[in-house]
């Protein structure tokens, strides 16, 4: 399982640590009040008598699971949260769990409990609404739903929940068996699929296509960079339960060798468009590198995987060797990756110890939650002569740490259109019930001060969409780059 550290993430970005210290951490944070905390709920427990369980797995260790939960999302979650809103989340996760089978008066029960203001109310409030539901059962002489599925769909209510309220499509719920399956393809192994990166909305119920990978059935189906996934084998998205991320990726993999046929939305064309695509496995290529001119080098990274700042070293030492004067840093259209691949890339270009980027989560009495820095690491800086960095509006988290970085040291001027605006951090959370919870715990910064969640990283010359669009043969993002990198080898300073 994929651990603490490792699962603070932007988007795809994350680090790597072990699980034992995450659950060492997350114990240390609930505090010497969960002893507390516990001796109520064990006495609350044992005046429920809910429908027997049907698992090996202790009811008991099920409940103080939603606390643990409820805890966490209190202590971490990166904008304050409403404890009435968690507790009428769960309430709405068990009355889907149990449509069809029993219906009790949910608006009541909520309404009930109200207002609840800290998590002992929220406990409280849990206990007695268990107990509702124990009543309904047990008069409606109910015997196919067990506390395992009651309890893990009040704490998959009340993660989504928030996620709704925030607008959070990175913070989900994730059962056992999802959990298990979460270890994703960033460290540059081969995986099945058709060769896109996507990023699920769940407003719109839509798939973002963010990336296309070069030579894989996406690219050679004609899927493009902004297209809409809208149905995935004739199903729309809007009928398919898509609760998080992986599970939208999960649509649309499969067995290699299979087909499956998106239909999507494309900007400029009026009706849907179907496409086949054949499953197969797909190598992730991080760099690629040419020399534009004799004297400016130019190095696209389509991924910050675990490979791409050894490739980036190695084509940075080609130029210096070269004698190339000048460097074009191509982002455009790289959705992210791992945070260490960004530190170390943007170390290449500066000095040892400068700020790259910071964390912060909500501001406590104590101060702001996870707050942590990241600087240039010692040794590192192999490229010092002017740079421009190509962005688009398809450039997200590690791309736009990179990118953030360098435009406020000085570094890099920014060629493009304003980036997507993904900084924010999760951080799984490993309970008893060996479920999970991806949280987001706070956002990304630049060296300055800005927020990159949300906003973006805007470009110093701004090429507008039209006039990319309208290019038919040079590329004028990288023909502006070249010549404002000729001016300045020109007349240096």
């Amino acid at each position: 399982m994929n651990t603490h550290s490792a699962l603070k993430r932007i988007g795809p970005l994350k680090d790597s640590g072990h699980t034992r210290h995450a659950v060492r951490q997350m114990k240390r944070r609930i505090g010497a009040g969960l002893v507390l905390f516990a001796l109520t709920l064990a006495a609350s427990f044992l005046s429920l008598s809910l429908v027997q369980s049907r698992s090996q797995q202790s009811p008991y260790v099920l409940y103080r699971s939603f606390l643990h939960t409820a805890i966490a999302i209190n202590r971490n979650y990166v904008e304050e949260p409403d404890n009435s809103f968690l507790f009428a989340s769960a309430v709405e996760g068990i009355a889907r769990e149990l449509s069809g089978k029993v219906s009790f008066a949910t608006a009541e029960l909520i309404a009930s409990a109200s207002p609840v203001d800290d998590v002992r109310e929220l406990n409280d409030a849990f206990v007695r609404s268990l107990q509702a539901v124990r009543e309904q059962l047990h008069a409606a002489n109910v015997e196919s739903a067990s506390i395992d599925e009651v309890i893990r769909s009040a704490i998959g209510g009340m993660v989504s929940g928030l996620a709704r309220k925030h607008s959070d499509s990175y913070s989900y719920y994730l059962p056992p068996k999802k959990a298990k399956e979460l270890s994703e393809s960033l460290h540059n192994e081969s995986f099945g699929g058709v060769g896109t990166y996507i990023e699920y909305l769940p407003e719109e119920q839509k798939i973002l296509i963010l990336g296309v990978l070069p030579e894989t059935p996406a690219f050679e189906a004609g899927l493009e960079v902004g297209d809409l996934i809208v149905k995935v084998d004739g199903v729309p998205l809007a009928d398919i339960p898509i609760d998080s991320p992986e599970a939208a990726r999960d649509r649309i993999r499969g067995k290699i060798g299979t087909r499956v046929v998106l239909t999507i939305e494309r900007e400029g064309v009026p009706t849907l468009l179907d496409i086949p695509v054949t499953r197969r496995n797909i190598d992730v290529k991080n760099t690629f590198k040419v020399s534009l001119t004799d004297s400016i080098g130019y190095i696209r990274i389509d991924n910050f995987t675990s490979e791409a700042p050894e490739e980036v070293k190695k084509s940075l030492e080609f130029f210096n060797s070269s004698g190339s004067d000048g460097l074009i840093l191509d982002l455009r259209s790289n959705p992210g990756g791992l945070l260490d691949a960004a530190v170390a890339v943007s170390s290449f270009f500066l000095p040892p110890g400068k700020l790259i980027t910071y964390t912060q989560g909500r501001v406590s009495a104590d101060g702001p939650l996870h707050y942590k820095e990241y600087r240039a690491e010692n040794h590192s800086l192999i490229w010092s002569r002017p740079t421009a960095i190509l962005v688009d509006r398809r450039s997200a988290s590690a791309s736009e740490i990179v990118t953030g970085a360098l435009k406020d040291h000085g570094r890099a001027v920014v060629v493009g259109e304003l980036t997507f605006g993904k900084g924010s951090v999760q951080e799984i959370f490993p309970f008893d019930d060996e479920y999970e919870v991806k949280m987001t715990i706070a956002n990304y910064f630049t060296p300055s001060g800005i927020c990159i969640h949300g906003v973006g990283i805007e470009p110093d010359i701004i090429i507008p969409p039209d006039v990319i669009a309208a290019a038919t043969d040079e590329d004028p993002v990288v023909k502006r780059a070249v010549e404002i990198l000729s001016e300045k080898l020109d007349r240096p300073d």
